[in-house]
């Protein structure tokens, strides 16, 4: 055998005895530096994730959806940002006027309208928040009752409505009020029935105005005696829950005209 064969395997004993230093001095680091190394890795990853999501097209327009000519953002990304920003202690406020904040302010909404009350406002029955029916509306809603063939808002109606208008004041989007009558007001004179439900949708657009909110921002519809909240009623108290005005936040933007 060569001198060279004779002393290759020490050479290569030689070089596995090397790593096998080098593992024993990696395994010998402090366990500080382990842990310091990975948080780093995990917060260049979460950077990098946010440099993706900011990558889309510019603007207000790549913020709301493709219907402004941006590209779409699914539920599942609206929701992540929403609690990335709750995470950061930099909730999303639905008073903001950023119109970055706009989409999530909608998907909040939304959640609401789903039975995530993730926010206050005016108490009710349902998610302790007032919700009207089962809808594509905000969970921001209320609805105030009247009395037989009238349109005067009452001293429990008008506190009802601050208690509303404390909840969407500041909000930039559309709010629709539905103005209703009862059967008994709409008996053998439908036109009548629409023309209360107007002036009672009136009455109370007037007085959320009054309070703060904005007249662009404002829809009012008269439904007269076509959508019953209650179809089929035996007393009074039952009649009366048709006797009524509705505000219901939407998820759209208000845009005024000036």
């Amino acid at each position: 055998m060569s001198e060279e064969a004779k002393h290759a395997p020490k050479h290569a004993a030689g070089h596995g005895g090397g790593e096998g230093d080098h593992e024993e001095g990696h395994e010998g680091a402090p366990e500080w530096l382990i842990s310091f190394a990975d948080n780093t890795a995990l917060m260049m990853g979460f950077f990098v994730i946010l440099l993706g999501l900011n990558m889309g097209p510019k603007g207000s327009g790549a913020a709301q959806g493709s219907s402004q000519g941006g590209a779409q953002v699914s539920a599942a990304e609206l929701d992540w940002a929403i609690g990335v920003r709750a995470g950061f202690n930099n909730p999303v406020r639905l008073d903001s006027t950023d119109p970055r904040d706009q989409p999530l302010i909608r998907r909040i909404l939304e959640r609401q309208a789903q039975g995530e009350g993730i926010e206050k406002g005016p108490k009710g029955q349902g998610q302790k928040l007032q919700s009207i029916r089962p809808s594509n509306y905000s969970a921001l809603s209320g609805a105030v009752e009247f009395d037989e063939n009238s349109s005067t808002i009452s001293p429990q109606a008008r506190r009802t409505l601050a208690d509303i208008a404390e909840h969407i004041r500041g909000l930039r989007l559309v709010v629709q009020i539905r103005g209703h009558a009862s059967a008994a007001e709409a008996f053998y004179q439908p036109d009548q029935a629409v023309r209360l439900s107007f002036e009672r949708a009136m009455s109370v657009a007037q007085a959320l105005v009054q309070m703060g909110l904005e007249w662009h921002q404002v829809r009012l519809v008269a439904c007269g005696d076509n959508d019953r909240l209650k179809p089929v009623v035996y007393t009074n108290a039952e009649q009366k829950l048709n006797q009524r005005v509705e505000v219901i936040v939407t998820n759209k933007l208000a845009t005024s005209a000036e």
